[in-house]
């Protein structure tokens, strides 16, 4: 058993446990986003390239070359286009040659305040929120809060741009579209390998779902290559890191490149790769372009250490090995990209929102399984039950027993609970031992007492940390036993000018002015976008100084609710489940963040609540995933609902949420003539009932701003807002979202439509099990384990010890009583004999 227990100490395997499903997004930074041209090359400074680069008065056959050398450049990153480094940094695209606008959290910036040149595997790319670049480090000496962070997640919540195309920088003849690479990676990676194609005229969302993992301290002394990760700061002769930057996986598998190009052509890609201090009078010329294309079979290709174990390739590679960094942000990425719906194909634009897809993340904590505090505890579990016997006993052997004599009360009542309960005490305490034996047993007995208080104090303070873990109880759980999302579907329009006339008449007295006419009509103006988190368009209505009484006391939770849409108004048909349905009867109107929604399968308002009385299955389940598996309507345009003159769309804002939620702040955009298709993964996380004798708070499982509770030390963010300290529910259920819109094929701009299905993407689910890391019963099994291993002692030792006192207690009494019983005889016959005549 000692041999097994110590094998698996020796093994060191790591687990990694879900730490939590809900981290607040806002303790993360935002991704750094990197803008790549698909052309490298602006031709508008090629006349200033030639006269900065090739000598004075060339031949013509000197700029034909020189002509081509740029044409080459135009081939994404390809053997064909490697020049020197500052010629590419020369004729690469500027930040104000191509974007329009950028806009971050809500904030309006000057693009090339934000967006940085930097190299990447890519070429020149202009990134933000990065680490990399001595430009971008400059940034967070002034700047605590960067790399930036996100509040929230959703539409609009994090990175949104515009490009745009200037025929001038295109070479005359060029067949390569207006075109853009787009990277997303963490702040401090040099590149990341997948990227994303940005087409002309096109809009894209980017929604991107961060994944943390941590593994812990206690694993440092673990060798690398065996832990298979590097913490930043670490160093090794194995994996190589870029000079400046924290450890990293694919900063060090970029390192491996550079290293490859170095070993066959003897010079460095700086305009691919960072420079490397050894080598820096290596740079690759023009010269060098014959090697480097005859080893692009290898130079294009990034094999896996073990890869040919596994594929049948013969093809020659780059052999990287690189671990990954112990503390890792891996960025999930979904993109839905569709057609602008009023393209300009003289000077196409793209349109680019990049957002977290909710406002919490998944964290995970990597641990060691099997520590010197457990391989302690077990072994000495294992020694009492198999031996009776603990470390003290294993000194006892050399020690030879006393000849057995007459003792006195007190010192045979010890000597009979030490031999019993503390091994190796009696050896301390017996009168017939050496003082030297004595005292060697003494100082054993006393550091084997204070090695079990430590051990103990140690396991009390785990015990008392009450961590919560996370594990996956299965991972393949029905997904019929969870209730289908509700569904919010909410105008961006919240007011039906259809009924303005009659809300006159509801809410105004007889015979108004114009005035105060004007001033309601204001008023419904002013209530069009208007939501809980968007308060700016009452702005002009307060601007009047003399609003009538007869105004100011109108309810506004009763006149949205009369101007808003009906079922009626907008929807066409409903599907659920394969079942075609009244959709005025699965809809229901609601209140929302949004405003006055149409909410199906939900259990917030009273109308909701009274069909889950009449109806035992409600809120509804899926009986499986898929399109066309859940829920399916159309919505559509009526141009008599809309005041002349909006510049609104007919657009729709979505919330899947659980069916007690009230709202959710993260949503979606449904744009008019598209079909979308909302994909939910469903996870579903349940605490332990072993958890609730600890408190909520330890647990944990100014009016348009909501600030999380710690969001200010992550977020230079000076504004007002609510900071609600809010728990998550023991028993939550989380939906990740993946939405995907198309352009309707028969497009009518006169009455638009918008098609949208909402299914789960399978028929199971993850479910989560949060539940104590160290309950009382592993604080007592390890702690006699220890006990046991330390002074051969167990929980009869502590009635040994309450029985041992009493009877040495009993015994002191006795003897005093007797002693003193005695001195009165003494006394007597003393007094006996001197009155004796």
């Amino acid at each position: 058993m000692y041999t097994m227990l110590t094998q698996r100490h020796r093994d060191q395997v790591l687990i990694t446990l879900v730490d939590t499903s809900r981290e607040p997004i806002y303790t993360t930074s935002f991704p750094a986003v990197a803008v790549c041209p698909l052309n490298h090359v602006n031709w508008i400074r090629y006349t200033l390239a030639e006269e900065k680069f090739l000598p004075r008065n060339p031949s013509m056959e000197t700029k034909r070359i020189f002509a081509e050398l740029l044409a080459a450049l135009e081939i994404p990153y390809s053997v064909y286009n490697i020049i020197l480094y500052d010629l590419l940094l020369f004729v690469a695209f500027r930040c104000e040659e191509i974007f329009d606008w950028c806009i971050y959290d809500d904030t309006e910036y000057d693009c090339c305040k934000i967006f940085v040149q930097e190299r990447t595997e890519r070429g020149i790319c202009l990134v933000f929120n990065s680490m990399v670049s001595t430009e971008s480090k400059m940034k967070q000496l002034s700047d605590n809060y960067y790399p930036w962070r996100a509040r929230t997640g959703g539409e609009g919540s994090g990175l949104s741009f515009k490009l745009r195309y200037n025929k001038d920088y295109v070479r005359p003849g060029s067949k390569l579209p207006f075109s853009f690479s787009i990277l997303i990676k963490e702040a401090d990676e040099w590149s990341y390998s997948p990227f994303n194609i940005l087409k002309p005229n096109s809009r894209n969302t980017i929604m991107v779902t961060p994944i943390f993992t941590e593994t812990s301290a206690n694993t440092r002394h673990i060798d690398p290559q065996k832990r298979r990760c590097m913490f930043s700061d670490e160093t090794s002769l194995i994996y190589d890191r870029i000079e400046g930057l924290p450890f990293n996986r694919l900063n060090c598998l970029v390192q491996c490149e550079q290293k490859f190009v170095m070993k066959y052509c003897n010079c460095t890609l700086s305009m691919f790769f960072p420079g490397m201090p050894q080598y820096r009078n290596k740079e690759c010329r023009v010269s060098d372009l014959k090697c480097i294309y005859e080893h692009k079979d290898i130079f294009n290709y990034l094999k896996g250490p073990l890869q040919d174990e596994y594929i049948n390739d013969t093809r020659r590679g780059m052999v990287c090995d690189c671990v990954h960094n112990c503390v890792s942000l891996l960025f999930l990425v979904s993109i839905n990209s569709q057609p602008l719906q009023s393209p300009n194909t003289t000077d196409p634009e793209i349109d680019v929102d990049i957002y977290f897809a909710k406002n919490t993340m998944t964290k995970y904590a990597a641990r060691l399984q099997y520590t010197y505090m457990d391989l302690a505890a077990n072994f000495g579990g294992v020694l009492g039950l198999c031996l009776g016997a603990s470390a003290l006993s294993l000194l006892r052997f050399g020690s030879q027993p006393s000849a057995m004599s007459k003792q006195k009360i007190i010192l045979q009542s010890l000597l009979k609970f030490c031999d019993s309960g503390f091994h190796g005490a009696n050896h301390a305490i017996d009168s017939k031992n050496r003082l030297v034996l004595r005292v060697f047993w003494l100082l054993i007995v006393f550091g084997a007492l204070v090695g079990c208080i430590f051990m103990y104090w140690k396991l009390t303070g785990r015990h008392q940390e009450k961590i919560l873990v996370t594990v996956v109880e299965s991972s393949q759980k029905p997904i019929h036993n969870i209730a289908f999302p509700a569904v919010a579907v909410c105008p961006f329009n919240h007011i039906n000018w259809m009924r303005h006339k009659s809300a006159e008449e509801k809410f105004l007295p007889q015979n108004s002015t114009e005035e105060t006419i004007k001033i309601f009509h204001d008023l419904l103006v002013a209530m069009e976008r208007l939501t809980f988190t968007t308060l700016n368009d009452i702005e002009l209505l307060l601007r009047n100084p003399n609003i009538p009484k007869s105004i100011q006391n109108i309810v506004l939770y009763d006149l949205a609710l009369f101007m808003a849409f009906r079922c009626n108004e907008i929807f066409v048909w409903c599907i659920y489940d394969e079942t075609h349905l009244d959709c005025c009867k699965v809809f229901i109107t609601e209140r929302t963040e949004r405003g006055i929604c149409l909410v199906f399968n939900s259990l917030i308002s009273d109308e909701s609540k009274i069909k889950q009385l009449s109806d035992n299955y409600y809120p509804w389940r899926a009986r499986t995933g898929g399109e066309g598996s859940g829920l399916s309507f159309k919505l559509r345009y009526n141009k008599a609902f809309v005041r002349p003159g909006s510049t609104l769309p007919f657009s729709f804002s979505i919330l899947i949420k659980e069916a007690d939620e009230w709202s959710y702040s993260p949503f979606n955009i449904l744009k008019p003539n598209s079909r979308n298709t909302i994909m939910v993964t469903p996870i579903f996380t349940e605490t332990s009932a072993n958890t609730r004798h600890i408190d909520p708070q330890k647990r944990r499982y100014i009016f348009n701003y909501i600030k999380g509770p710690l969001q200010d030390e992550f977020i230079n963010d000076t504004s007002r807002g609510m900071v609600c300290n809010c728990v998550h529910n023991c028993v939550s259920l989380i939906f990740l979202l993946s939405i995907n819109s198309q352009h309707l094929q028969s497009a009518n701009n006169t009455v638009p439509e918008i098609d949208l299905d909402v299914h789960f993407v399978k028929n199971t689910m993850t479910k989560y099990a949060s539940r104590l890391q160290y309950t009382n019963m592993d604080l007592a099994a390890n702690f006699g384990g220890i006990l046991g291993l330390c002074l051969g002692a167990s929980v009869l030792s502590v009635a040994e010890v309450v029985y041992a006192a009493i009877r040495t207690l009993f015994a002191l009494l006795i003897f005093k009583w007797n002693k003193r019983r005695r001195q009165r005889r003494v006394h007597k016959v003393k007094i006996y004999i001197n009155n004796a005549p």
